[in-house]
C-alpha cells in the first residue's frame, strides 16, 4: 500500500492512495473479496499483479467500483496511480 506517512511503522491512518495485490494461490479471495474491501475503504487506485498469468492490471475507483485503466502483459510500460507514473519492465518483473 502507498499511504501518507504515520508515526507508527505498521499503523495505517486514513485511506491508502494505492493498493497493490500480488495474486496468491487463493485467487478467489485475492480477485473478488479483497477488491470489494479496498473499494469499500475508498482507495482510489488498485493494481493486481498476477505472476501466474503474467499480467499487471491497474484500476481506478469510480462511483464505488474499480474500473480497469490498463492491462500490461509484456515489455515495458507505465503504471499510474493518480498523477504518479511508475515505469515498469514486466519481462524483468516476471522473469
Amino acid at each position: 500500500m502507498v499511504h501518507d506517512p504515520t508515526d507508527e511503522q505498521r499503523a495505517l491512518r486514513g485511506v491508502p492512495h494505492l493498493v497493490v495485490e500480488i495474486v496468491s494461490s487463493h485467487r478467489g479471495k485475492d480477485l473478488v473479496a479483497k477488491v470489494q474491501r479496498y473499494a469499500a475503504w475508498g482507495a482510489p487506485s488498485y493494481w493486481i499483479v498476477d505472476p501466474r498469468d503474467r499480467v499487471v492490471i491497474t484500476m481506478a475507483l469510480r462511483d464505488g467500483l474499480y474500473a480497469e485503466t490498463a492491462r500490461l502483459t509484456a515489455g515495458s510500460g507505465v503504471l499510474t496511480y493518480g498523477d504518479v507514473r511508475v515505469p515498469a519492465d514486466l519481462d524483468e518483473l516476471f522473469g
